[in-house]
C-alpha cells in the first residue's frame, strides 16, 4: 500500500494544476503521501462516507460526507469542473462488484462520462479480490477491470495508457490488485 501511495504521487505531481480525487482511510495515509512532495491540499478532493469523517474532515477542509459516486454527481453539473482532474485514484476496499455504498463500475463510468479527467492526467484503482461468488480464474477480476476500465475511457472519449506494472499486494484473507493508467483525451 505505502508503495501504490508512494508510486502514485510521483504520477500525480507533475499533473498538479488539476484536482486529485482520492479515497483515503482514517489514517489518512494517501493524502500525507500525495502532501509530502508538495501537492497543495486544497487541490486534494477526499469523499468519504465512513465513520472516519469527522476525523479526516478536522484534518482536511476538502472532505466530503459522501461516496464517490456521490461526489462525482454533484460535481458533474458544476461549471469548470471538465478536464480538471489531473489525477484520480479510486482505491476501493471492496471487491470489482461493489458492495451496498459503493458501485465502482457506476463510478468509474460517471467519471469518464462527465469528462472530468483531462489530458494527461491519472487514473488509478484499488480492489480487494475478496468475492462472494467462486471465480474459474484466480485474476479475474483483475483482467475484468483492465478491460473495462479502457473500453468505459474510449466510449466517452479517452485512450489509457499503462503506467508501469500493476502490483498485488497485501495477504491471504484480503488480496488487493492496484492499476495506474494515463489519461489521453482523444475526442
Amino acid at each position: 500500500k505505502v508503495l501504490s501511495n508512494d508510486c502514485l504521487a510521483k504520477d500525480f505531481i507533475p499533473r498538479t494544476p488539476g484536482f486529485c480525487l482520492i479515497l483515503d482511510s482514517e489514517k489518512m495515509l494517501t493524502l500525507k503521501t500525495l502532501k509530502k512532495p508538495g501537492i497543495h491540499g486544497k487541490r486534494i478532493e477526499i469523499p468519504n462516507h465512513t465513520e472516519y469523517f469527522n476525523k479526516i474532515k478536522r484534518r482536511h477542509k476538502n472532505t466530503y460526507n459522501m461516496t464517490i459516486g456521490e461526489y462525482i454527481k454533484m460535481i458533474s453539473g458544476l461549471p469548470g469542473v471538465k478536464n480538471s482532474m489531473g489525477g484520480a485514484w479510486f482505491d476501493y476496499c471492496c471487491g470489482v462488484g461493489g458492495n451496498e455504498d459503493m458501485l465502482p463500475k457506476t463510478d468509474i463510468s460517471n467519471y469518464f462520462k462527465a469528462r472530468l479527467p483531462y489530458n494527461n492526467s491519472v487514473f488509478a484503482y484499488t480492489f480487494c479480490f475478496r468475492t462472494n461468488k467462486k471465480r474459474s480464474e484466480k485474476y479475474q477480476d483483475m483482467f475484468f477491470m483492465q478491460r473495462f476500465v479502457q473500453e468505459t475511457a474510449l466510449k466517452y472519449g479517452y485512450v489509457l495508457l499503462r503506467l508501469g506494472n500493476g502490483r498485488i499486494y497485501g495477504g491471504k484473507s484480503a488480496p488487493m490488485f492496484f492499476e495506474k493508467f494515463e489519461v489521453k483525451k482523444i475526442f
